[in-house]
């Protein structure tokens, strides 16, 4: 499924069944994958989840707080005012989450 923009296209009939917000498992891993980080608050999950992945600011980064990662890969369209046009490589590993983000332009 895909994560749909809150501000973008949930008031666009095409976009209703689209989620704000999904879980999913990959080897082990919990993944959360939503608009903006700011939709979710740590904690108050009713499972535990290992990497949140999102994006609305268009701005890459990647850290980890209190067991649990945030990555926003950035974007690898058009570019957003000073912002780099870059994307993410992420390798769920036996206990380690690593990032790559690369820039394309």
């Amino acid at each position: 499924g895909l994560v749909g923009s809150e501000m973008c296209i949930r008031d666009r009939p095409w976009a209703a069944e689209i989620p704000s917000q999904v879980r999913f498992e990959i080897d082990g891993w919990s993944l959360l994958l939503l608009h903006d980080e700011k939709q979710t608050v740590p904690g108050q999950w009713p499972e535990p989840v290992d990497l949140v992945i999102s994006g609305h600011s268009h701005r890459p980064h990647w850290r980890q707080s209190a067991g649990v990662s945030w990555l926003n890969p950035g974007s690898a369209g058009r570019r957003r005012f000073s912002l780099p046009v870059c994307l993410a490589l992420v390798e769920l590993t036996v206990g380690e989450i690593l990032v790559d983000q690369v820039e394309l332009v």
